[in-house]
């Protein structure tokens, strides 16, 4: 079952990120807590951690505002 990448969020306020940056491809393999991507908010840019173990299958694009809780990627166990 995929796991979930989600836009963080930062502040009470915050209501979207952008994907500045992924760390990975689509098919790479990522570990528990690796960095997978860079999102910026409103006022910084913050690491964002693989799920779990598993294989990316599927990544937000990098540079457009995304809602805070929207999934931006996919990890298959």
């Amino acid at each position: 079952m995929p796991r979930e990448i989600v836009m963080p969020q930062m502040g009470m306020v915050q209501t979207d990120g952008t994907v500045v940056e992924w760390l990975c491809a689509e098919g790479d393999q990522v570990a528990n807590g690796e960095v997978v991507a860079q999102v910026e908010t409103d006022k910084a840019v913050i690491d964002v951690e693989a799920p779990c173990d598993g294989t990316i299958v599927s990544l937000a694009p990098t540079g457009e505002p995304l809602a805070v809780g929207r999934i931006i990627g996919l990890v298959v166990e």
